[in-house]
C-alpha cells in the first residue's frame, strides 16, 4: 500500500462515515478526483459504500450504524448484548430514529442494519459511548428493554428471561420511569405484569396508566389463556 493511501485511510478512521465532500476537504482535491479515489479504494476493499454519498473504512457496523441518520441510537438485541444482558450474539443492529429515511435496512458483512421509525416522544434513554475513538449512540439497558416492549420487536418470554437473569444489574425504578415517559399504556400493562410475575414489584404507578380493555400479553401469540384481572391481560405465554 502506498504511504499516501495509508495516511489517508488512517485519517478517515476518525470518521464513522464520510462523503465525497469530506474526502475533498481532507485531500484538497476536486470532487471528481475524490470520486475516482473512492472508486479505486472500494474496488480494493479498503472503503465501503453504505448508501448514496456515504462511505466508511470501518468493517464493524457498530462504529457507524448510529451515524447513518440523525438523530438515532442502537437498541433492542444489540443493546442487550452491548450491556451484557444476553449471551446471544446478534447479527442485526436496530437503529431507532424519528427521522424520515428512504432505506429501511441494509446488509453489511453478515449483519442486517435495520432502521425503525419511532416518535419523538420515545427519543430518550440513550447515551454516547466512545469506542475506537468514535461516538456510538446506544440505548441504556433499561431503555432497550422498554423499547423492546413498546415496539413489540422481542417476545415477552424473551424479555421476561432477560429481566429475570439481570434484575440485579437493572434499575427497576428506571424501567418504570422510562415506560411511563413513553406514554404507552399497552407497554405499561406488559411491563407491570412482567415485574409482578417475577415478584420484583407490583407497580401502582404502572397500573394507574393501563386501560381497561383486556388484551393479550404477547401480541404475536394466539389470544388464549387465563385472564389477569389486575393487569387486564390474557396471559398467553407459559409461566415458568
Amino acid at each position: 500500500m502506498e504511504i499516501a493511501t495509508y495516511k489517508l485511510l488512517e485519517e478517515l478512521k476518525s470518521y464513522p462515515t464520510f462523503s465525497v465532500n469530506d474526502l475533498s476537504l481532507l485531500t484538497g482535491q476536486e470532487s471528481d478526483y475524490s470520486k475516482i479515489v473512492l472508486h479505486r479504494l472500494s474496488k480494493k476493499g479498503l472503503v465501503y459504500r453504505l448508501k448514496r454519498d456515504s462511505y466508511t473504512v470501518h468493517s464493524d457496523p457498530l462504529l457507524f450504524a448510529s451515524s447513518l441518520i440523525w438523530p438515532s441510537y442502537i437498541s433492542l438485541w444489540y443493546a442487550f448484548r452491548f450491556h451484557d444482558l444476553t449471551e446471544q450474539i446478534p447479527y442485526r443492529l436496530d437503529v431507532l430514529t424519528p427521522a424520515a429515511n428512504r432505506i429501511e435496512q441494509m446488509r453489511f458483512k453478515g449483519y442486517l442494519i435495520s432502521f425503525l421509525k419511532i416518535t419523538e416522544k420515545i427519543l430518550f434513554g440513550y447515551g454516547k459511548n466512545r469506542i475506537s475513538d468514535l461516538d456510538v449512540f446506544m440505548a441504556e439497558p433499561e431503555k432497550a428493554i422498554v423499547d423492546a416492549i413498546v415496539l413489540k420487536k422481542i417476545s415477552i418470554p424473551e424479555i421476561v428471561y432477560v429481566i429475570d437473569q439481570n434484575n440485579e444489574k437493572l434499575s427497576i425504578d428506571k424501567l418504570i420511569e422510562m415506560m411511563i415517559r413513553t406514554g404507552s399504556k399497552a407497554g405499561a400493562k406488559r411491563l407491570g405484569w412482567i415485574l409482578d410475575h417475577l415478584e420484583l414489584i407490583r407497580s401502582e404507578e404502572l397500573h394507574d396508566r393501563i386501560y381497561q380493555t383486556i388484551t393479550p400479553l404477547e401480541s404475536s401469540f394466539s389470544p388464549e389463556g387465563k385472564k389477569d384481572p389486575y393487569w387486564r391481560l390474557i396471559v398467553n405465554i407459559k409461566e415458568e
